[in-house]
């Protein structure tokens, strides 16, 4: 089980509860204070059922509204195996509690958004990763959003796999996350071989396509609906914040997006 040093935004918090109370009266500094409490207990309790890789855990904390999406739990469990299978180094891993968007009227909150990051994970080559959850606390006009909204890997400003899907299939296959994994595993492989890593981007690019085009084929003759859709598969980029480096792109059967970041910034 990692152990993870926890920073929360103390100082914002302030602020903002004392903004809220001069502007609202006493009422609005309990409303606040009673909305962050509450916000950080479910918080921990995603952060508990993260570090445990509770599957079925996380899948209850997402809002009614996210687990209508039958391929939901098979991402979580794919972004979890991505996560692992990325190996990185957490001896300075840290907790950031986020503020979202907020709606505040006749005295509360109407609307919050908060979440937080796990950052500061990094890979054998000194590249920095991350973990996003992004939470819906209260909305009074549709409480069936309330919950966790999405998960996101991200390295630098790029998002490399999510739970959020860019495109809803009808039909697609529920049982997928041990394909998905599979895939990712390949990758993860092909990222370790010596040709590969000494190979400049644009043969890293050729690998990887050729290395995508070869599970399709080999997929085709096992399973009636593809694992990776193969009109999806396309040059990109990344984005480390310093600049745009090259990537690959490509979807996987329940939409998903999957990004490969072929470029090292050791």
């Amino acid at each position: 089980m990692i152990t993870i040093r926890i920073e929360r935004s103390v100082c914002f918090s302030f602020i903002m509860i004392a903004t809220i109370c001069a502007l609202c009266g006493c009422k609005s500094f309990n409303t606040s204070w009673s909305v962050y409490k509450e916000t950080k207990d479910v918080r921990d309790e995603i952060h508990s059922r993260f570090e445990s890789r509770d599957v079925d855990g996380l899948y209850e904390m997402f809002s009614e509204t996210e687990r209508k999406d039958k391929s939901l739990h098979s991402r979580i469990e794919t972004l979890l195996y991505c996560w692992d299978l990325l190996n990185l180094d957490d001896s300075n891993a840290r907790r950031s509690d986020n503020s979202g968007g907020k709606t505040f009227i006749d005295g509360e909150f109407t609307q919050y958004e908060d979440g937080f990051t796990l950052d500061n994970y990094y890979d054998k080559n000194g590249n920095a990763y991350r973990l996003a959850f992004y939470i819906t606390s209260i909305d009074k006009s549709h409480p069936e959003n309330v919950g966790l909204r999405a998960l996101s890997i991200i390295s630098g400003n790029t998002e490399i796999y999510g739970t959020g899907i860019k495109e809803k299939r009808n039909g697609s296959n529920n049982d997928a996350s041990g394909r998905m994994n599979k895939v990712i595993n390949d990758i993860y492989q092909q990222e370790q071989d010596t040709v590969y890593a000494s190979s400049d981007d644009s043969t890293r690019i050729i690998m990887m396509k050729e290395l995508l085009n070869n599970i399709i084929e080999s997929d085709k003759a096992q399973n009636t609906e593809p694992i990776i859709l193969p009109d999806s598969i396309e040059e990109t980029t990344s984005n480390d914040g310093y600049g745009r480096h090259p990537a690959l792109q490509f979807c996987f059967c329940d939409g998903s997006s999957f990004k490969i970041i072929v470029h090292n910034n050791p």
